[in-house]
């Protein structure tokens, strides 16, 4: 828009010329130059004349009319490009609709009135409101349908408008947070979508011969409801074209309930847009269902059916897609359903029954709640962390997400303000709005579907929407404009406006005004009328500080204050509302007229390809490459024994969900350990059969998950988990190649692979050197000088004689591995355990898992040298062996004992599988966790952006420049979200700092910043560490604001492997969900083997609440877990 005084100079300029050119003329075209001055002259003589006098002075009221304007409103009449901004003559006009079937008024349907108000929307049309509120459903369910479907049939056509389109909505239960004119554009790209996925499923021919098509759009849902398998409604109905690897793994378990893991596929009623014409028919199809075949307890039982039996009519028609339909699992293990497979089909008879019904598959329209609300989260576009080059994530991922197009296309979020106003120019990548992290969709509106726990959103969300703090000023600036035009462009060659009721000839549509609605039957009723009663509660709500408290750090900065309207006082929009309250006001606001100025032009046009595919009966899926790239679900565990509270456990929950591991498994919870024969009376014991226990009660089909376990009260996570997984998949890739070369033939006999890597530490305990679990330890991969000279030499230092030593032998604190492997492994030490006193005697878990892996070892070289008997009893030789070149495995063995030889032989044969392999290796670089005993004196808490503190650290430790490890910071740790990222708006944290600005512990020597800390060194009673250390650790400071934001956050993968940037093709890459999907605590273990025992869930505040002060050291009190988790 132009500003005023542009406008007051091409004015006066304007004027000027008018004169001048009137003088010129009145001397004749002829004349000579030589007569400008007397021109002037002469105009300068008019202007002083009486009649000028009078002209300019109505042009000055005129121009300080319209500076009012611009000043209160922020618009001009005039584009900025200086084209018009008007309506082409000849360009087709369309209208939306808006009704809403309520009978009376409260809190919710107010706020649906205010986000409609504030963003654009047609005043609503109540259908049935005031009416008494019937008790009998089929009465209900009659008048709803009745009081819709009688509005609609008095839409007539209207010669003004090419198009009238309807959007009908539930009322108590639903909030926009876009402008009408994202609705209307996602509607036709969707319908254009559906229409060519109709024509690829079908056929031409098949599409024209029964006027396929999709013009009415209902939500979507993650059930079918009511509940009955057999009806179309339920089996006949297109797949969502997001699979199910879309939502994580699945339970192979007859009983489980996952629907939260369904794709939405099914209809909801409570949202529905379309032509006039075409709701009209559904809502008599669905009427006639009522009265003549009344069976359900809500009307989406008869919306569904209706829909149903449109694809049922459609897939008959092809015999395939009909079976395929029939024998497809709906993964609805619901109690109420009795269907046992049924599957009904309806007799057609020759009846039509195509309505052009379709499903908002991608939820970009209608955002439903239920079974939705773990993939929800508000967030900020600007604040989107997008992964860099070469990192894990594919672009499936969450991450990958920008503003849709349609957006920034449509107004600014604040453009209705007062110009002056700070937040004006806001842009809506600067607002938080609900993004779906599996759809990738911003939705036009919320839908807060579902049971009572769900419909309590509708209190924790409200005050989350974009406009919340600023809708009262919002409300008033968009009604004082009194536009109806929704958008400056046209949308599918249309110009788009809203309908009012009044322009409907039919009785009870009288009077009228701003900021009120109307009603079918009753006429106009005001927004005091309406909403006076509730409005302070809905403009001027609390902060957040009830439900998410926090330290505010730093404090928030004052936000300026906000430029009064010094016309708000006079606009129309309050005298309207401080007038009479009758239902339908004799003097009220006249309204809205057609002849309004034009939308301000505050984006330029463009064009919106359709973004969104939507599915069909094909069986292949159709939607974006994005989220289509071949991967595999699977789920990452996090278990911890523990068997009684203590803040060191909490410190284990706090860091592991701040991070964005899983909810961790506590096995062993309550149980009491007091055989004074055993370590710790029994605990380490336990953990074995604990573990095993969890492991045991896990699918097959659960296999490749991944498990971590680590020790419950001296662990702390620094890392994010898929920093870890990257660095296991990385461990076991060169292990399995040093294999190969060790091992030759041998490696391939016996499919030798490491999937199970344990940490090390610098002393073999509890066996001796001569005991395989010591000397059979392969060696060390650090360097052998990476302590110097000295490296695994005992310089004599008492207080640590192993202080040069390289980690090379078995700690059980921090595990890491397949389902598989640690099943095996475990099982194996409980049956040890069983069968062997002399390892119960031992009374630790170490001593047991290090005999177990030591067996591994010896057994391996054991193989080896058979296969190399083998070899050489077949004439082979050496040199066909080991491919070619005449030498022996590259890491000769040494010291093996002949006698443990013989025995490993002899105890593989009793084993099943004939071997004593389990796929075990050490974290030899102390990647996945650091144990901290015999390492105390090599650690360091760095911020490595700090050179200051990194050349003082090479100093203390004599480290050479060209031989620091300290001055690349590691790739596996930038490649995730920062450390103080969310998917979630937080701004109490410094979202903008970065991995290498924050102290992270680190192996000076390695440059390894570990994923976990291990507190296990005791020297000098250094378990005192783990308080004296907690506040260094990076996310303490936030400890609460971090923890709270790890609720909301979205449950999404936590990690992948393999695939682009991954060590296999795209169709070997895996995501790894958190196999605990509850937030906030824990979950206890099973306590038998078939794992059906009763689990418990644990609540944080519950389990540490004693222990607030020393977790959070804030001074804030005990945390609690949001009700609405």
């Amino acid at each position: 828009m132009v500003r005023a005084e542009d406008f007051l100079t091409f004015f006066y300029y304007g004027l000027a010329q008018v004169f001048l050119h009137r003088d010129a003329t009145s001397f004749g075209a002829s004349e000579s130059p030589m007569l400008l001055p007397r021109l002037h002259e002469g105009s300068w003589r008019f202007l002083q004349s009486k009649p000028a006098r009078g002209l300019l002075a109505a042009v000055l009221f005129l121009v300080t009319a319209c500076l009012f304007l611009q000043s209160h409103t922020g618009t001009f009449a005039v584009p900025r490009d200086g084209t018009s901004s008007g309506p082409v003559a000849d360009t087709p006009k369309g209208r939306l609709h808006l009704l809403i079937p309520a009978t009376s008024t409260n809190a919710d349907l107010c706020k649906l009135l205010l986000s409609a108000q504030v963003l654009g929307y047609p005043t609503p049309v109540l259908i049935n409101y005031g009416d008494h509120e019937e008790q009998d459903p089929y009465k209900q369910h009659i008048g709803k349908v009745e009081g819709i479907l009688k509005y609609l049939e008095q839409i007539e056509r209207n010669d003004e408008y090419a198009e009238d389109l309807v959007l009908i909505i539930d009322g108590f239960d639903v909030w926009f947070q876009l402008r009408p004119d994202v609705l209307i554009r996602r509607y036709y790209d969707i319908n254009a979508a559906a229409d060519a996925r109709a024509v690829e499923t079908y056929g031409q021919d098949l599409v024209d011969q029964h006027d396929i098509r999709q013009t009415v759009i209902f939500g979507a849902d993650k059930i079918c409801w009511p509940v009955d398998l057999s009806r179309p409604a339920c089996w006949a109905v297109p797949q969502s074209p997001f699979p199910d690897s879309s939502f994580g793994p699945r339970s192979t378990r007859e009983d489980a309930d996952e629907r939260d893991r369904n794709a939405a596929q099914w209809l909801n009623s409570g949202t529905v847009m379309g032509p006039a014409s075409d709701v009209r028919d559904v809502f008599k199809t669905a009427l006639a269902e009522i009265q003549n075949n009344y069976r359900g307890d809500s009307d989406q039982y008869y919306f569904s059916g209706i829909f149903g039996d449109q694809e049922y009519a459609r897939i008959q028609r092809v015999p395939h897609l009909l079976e395929a339909a029939k024998n497809r699992s709906m993964h609805l293990h619901d109690r109420e359903d009795f269907s046992e497979g049924f599957r009904f089909e309806p007799l057609l008879f020759g009846t039509t029954k195509e309505y052009h019904i379709g499903i908002d598959y991608s939820l970009s329209m209608f955002q439903t709640l239920a079974f939705w609300s773990q993939q929800l989260s508000w967030t900020r576009t600007a604040d989107v962390w997008t992964p860099p080059s070469g990192s894990p994530y594919p672009p499936s991922s969450a991450h990958f997400f920008s503003l849709p197009a349609d957006i920034p296309a449509s107004a600014s979020p604040y453009a209705d303000l007062d110009h002056r106003h700070p937040q004006r120019s806001t842009p809506w990548s600067e607002v938080q709005l609900v993004y779906n992290s599996i759809t990738h969709q911003i939705p036009a509106l919320l839908h807060v579907t579902g049971g009572p726990h769900e419909k309590d959103y509708r209190l924790y969300w409200w005050q989350k929407l974009w406009f919340q703090s600023q809708a009262r000023e919002l409300r008033e600036a968009r009604l004082a404009l009194g536009q109806r035009q929704i958008s400056n462009d046209t949308i599918r060659g249309m110009l788009w406006f809203n309908a009012e009721a009044d322009e409907i000839d039919r009785e009870g549509i009288t009077g009228g005004g701003l900021g009120g609605v109307w009603t079918d039957r009753r006429g106009w009723l005001s927004w005091r009328r309406m909403c006076g009663a509730v409005e302070s509660g809905i403009l001027e709500v609390p902060d957040q500080e009830w439900f998410h408290p926090g330290p505010k750090w730093p404090e928030p900065e004052t936000e300026p204050e906000s430029l009064v309207n010094d016309a708000a006082q006079l606009s129309p929009v309050l005298v309207g509302e401080l007038g009479d309250e009758a239902v339908t006001p004799i003097d009220g606001y006249a309204g809205v007229t057609d002849g309004q100025p034009a939308l301000p032009a505050d984006v330029p046009q463009r064009t919106l390809e359709p973004s969104l595919s939507l599915s069909s009966h094909k069986l292949e899926s159709a939607i974006s490459p994005a989220s289509s790239l071949p991967s595999k679900p699977a789920a990452l565990h996090l278990i911890v024994p523990a068997s009684n509270p203590d803040p060191n456990l909490c410190k284990v929950l706090l860091s592991a969900g701040i991070l964005g591991y899983p909810s961790p498994v506590i096995v062993n919870w309550n149980h009491t350990f007091v055989d004074n024969r055993y370590v710790e009376g029994g605990s380490h014991l336990a953990k074995l059969s604990g573990v095993e226990t969890y492991l045991s009660s896990l699918e097959d089909a659960q296999d490749e998950d991944l498990v971590l376990m680590v020790d419950g009260y001296d662990v702390w996570l620094q890392l994010r988990p898929q920093t870890l997984v990257s660095r296991f998949y990385d461990i076991n890739r060169k292990a399995d190649e040093r294999l190969a070369k060790e091992l030759g033939p041998a490696q391939k006999t016996w499919n030798i692979h490491q999937e199970v890597v344990f940490g090390v530490q610098k002393r073999c305990w509890p066996w001796t050197f001569d005991d395989p679990p010591c000397y059979a330890a392969p060696e060390s991969t650090l360097p052998a000088d990476i302590y110097g000279p000295d490296t695994d030499t005992d310089i004599g230092f008492e207080p640590n004689p192993y202080i040069k030593f390289r980690p090379r032998y078995t700690n059980s604190g921090v595990v890491m591995g397949t389902v598989r492997g640690m099943r095996k492994m475990f099982r194996q030490a409980v049956m040890r355990l069983e069968k062997t006193e002399g390892e119960k005697n031992m009374g630790s878990d170490q001593y047991v898992l290090a005999h177990i892996i030591g067996d591994q070892n010896v057994w391996r070289e054991a193989a080896r040298r058979d296969e190399e008997a083998k070899a050489s009893k077949a004439g082979r030789g050496l040199s066909k062996v080991f491919g070619g070149r005449e030498k022996k495995p590259a890491k000769e063995p040494i010291y093996y004992n002949e006698d443990h030889i013989q025995q490993v032989r002899e105890k593989a044969a009793r084993e099943s599988d004939g071997t004593l392999e389990f796929g075990v290796g050490y974290d030899y670089w102390s990647e996945l966790g650091l144990a901290t005993v015999f390492q105390e004196d090599e650690t360091e808490w760095l911020v490595w952006s700090n050179s200051t503190q990194v050349t003082e650290v090479e100093a203390t430790y004599n480290l050479p420049l060209k031989k620091s490890r300290l001055r690349h910071f590691p790739k596996d740790v930038s490649y995730t979200p920062p450390p103080f990222h969310t998917f979630n708006d937080e701004p109490l944290l410094p979202r903008n700092t970065s991995w290498d600005q924050v102290p992270l512990f680190t192996n000076a020597y390695t440059g390894v910043i570990p994923a976990v800390i291990h507190h296990n060194a005791h020297r000098d009673g250094r378990k005192k560490l783990r308080e004296e250390w907690w506040d260094k650790l990076w996310m303490q400071p936030y400890a609460r604001v971090m923890y709270d934001a790890s609720i909301w956050e979205p449950v999404m993968p936590v990690a992948y492997a393999g695939g682009e940037g991954g060590e296999g093709s795209a169709k070997e890459r895996k995501e790894y969900w958190p196999a605990e999907r509850w937030k906030g605590g824990a979950r206890t273990g099973p306590t038998t083997a078939n794992g059906t025992a009763e689990v418990e869930w644990l609540r944080f505040d519950d389990v540490c609440r004693a222990y607030h002060e020393e977790v959070f050291r804030d001074g804030k009190g005990p945390w609690t877990l949001p009700d609405a988790h």
